[in-house]
């Protein structure tokens, strides 16, 4: 048994009000079981193909985990949001249809946890039963005054009045 953190992983999803299951949870591990890799991805429900577009994104790192050799996983993570976005657009090039998903990725190793997030689904950060933050959403409500004057918007309150 070799030394350090043992992560354990429970995994659950509820359809809601859909017909069809739109989220996909997996946790990859690498072969020594030194390196997993949990992959939330929220189809949304507004598409027509949400929950294709969360197996595309479950299916992308899946193969990004098992072939990537490079020792930064924050490139990991950076190429398996690149390629799972370049295959929803090939996907709506070839078919004409919309599909979308959010995407939760967190890779963690034996000293270290990284994680990228893109749309509003959230990773949450608990030590023992002490919360200690989540991921702020990609959204123009979680968005800070100072983010927004990067995407050029002069204020919040230009922001509600434009809507």
């Amino acid at each position: 048994m070799r030394d350090g953190l043992t992560w354990n992983f429970d995994l659950a999803t509820k359809t809601g009000g859909r017909d069809k299951q739109q989220d996909r949870i997996e946790v990859f591990r690498n072969h020594d079981e030194t390196t997993s890799l949990a992959v939330l991805a929220d189809g949304l429900g507004g598409y027509a193909k949400g929950e294709l577009a969360a197996q595309i994104l479950v299916d992308t790192a899946r193969s990004s985990f098992e072939s990537h050799r490079d020792s930064d996983p924050q490139a990991l993570l950076r190429q398996i949001c690149i390629d799972s976005h370049a295959k929803l657009k090939d996907y709506q090039r070839e078919s004409g249809e919309l599909c979308a998903t959010t995407c939760v990725l967190l890779l963690l190793s034996e000293d270290q946890a990284c994680w990228a997030h893109v749309g509003d689904s959230r990773l949450y950060h608990f030590r023992n039963d002490d919360f200690l933050f989540r991921t702020k959403d990609h959204t123009l409500s979680d968005l800070e005054d100072s983010e927004l004057d990067q995407l050029g918007i002069d204020s919040r309150e230009s922001l509600n009045k434009s809507r």
